[in-house]
């Protein structure tokens, strides 16, 4: 996934500009080296390249969730959804799902999410200009790891009624979706039931509903 969001990837590493260096990691250490943790130690998150990044992504998810995750969260979205690094987003919006709640803090929350509707929003614009093409898992994505993440998913939605189109698709791609809020990717299937809810009362709600029924729009 490489979306143009370079605007908003200022503003995330500015909500999260006060998380501190870590002191610690935590990781597996049968699973990662300390040749390998060295760049985290000792350079800026903003210049971690993908493949500094992945011994490091790959043992933290699996382990207790620590501060240290956080401080490079902004790195790991930008590469993520910027740059095209190819891991699993679940994987990651998942384990930020176990954070403890100190460690996200409302700034943080929210900028976070003004992120992914802006996501939300550039997906809607290559959905409108290219109709022929199928960018319902890239919304799916989007919206799956919000709610994994445990953040409100409502913002993603609200974005999501301006791009008629997109918002057919992604039902057409989840067709259970309406019913009980539940994405049909497996990597989703950990959202909590409180976000699946929201997820179908807002599909179900009547202006949607009109939305996606209405004849006159030239959805897919």
């Amino acid at each position: 996934m490489q979306l143009p969001l370079a605007a908003e990837v200022e503003d995330l590493y500015a909500a999260f500009d006060d998380t501190p260096e870590p002191n610690s990691f935590d990781v597996c250490p049968c699973c990662v080296s300390d040749e390998e943790l060295a760049p985290l130690r000792t350079r800026d998150r903003r210049s971690l390249t993908s493949e500094e990044l992945t011994p490091y992504f790959f043992t933290a998810t699996g382990s207790v969730t620590g501060e240290d995750f956080v401080h490079f969260f902004p790195r790991i979205v930008e590469l993520m959804f910027v740059d095209g690094w190819e891991v699993e987003r679940a994987v990651a919006f998942g384990r930020l799902g176990r954070v403890e709640a100190r460690s996200l803090t409302p700034r943080r929350c929210s900028g976070l999410t003004r992120f992914m509707a802006a996501a939300v929003s550039a997906i809607g614009q290559l959905s409108d200009a290219s109709p022929a093409d199928d960018h319902s898992w890239l919304i799916d994505e989007v919206i799956g790891c919000q709610a994994l993440s445990g953040l409100a998913v409502d913002p993603l939605l609200e974005r999501l009624l301006e791009y008629p189109r997109l918002l057919a698709s992604f039902c057409a791609a989840n067709p259970e979706i309406l019913t009980s809020g539940r994405q049909s990717d497996p990597f989703f299937g950990d959202v909590a039931p409180e976000s699946q809810a929201a997820i179908a009362g807002w599909l179900q709600s009547d202006h949607v509903l009109d939305l996606l029924t209405d004849p006159g729009h030239d959805r897919i």
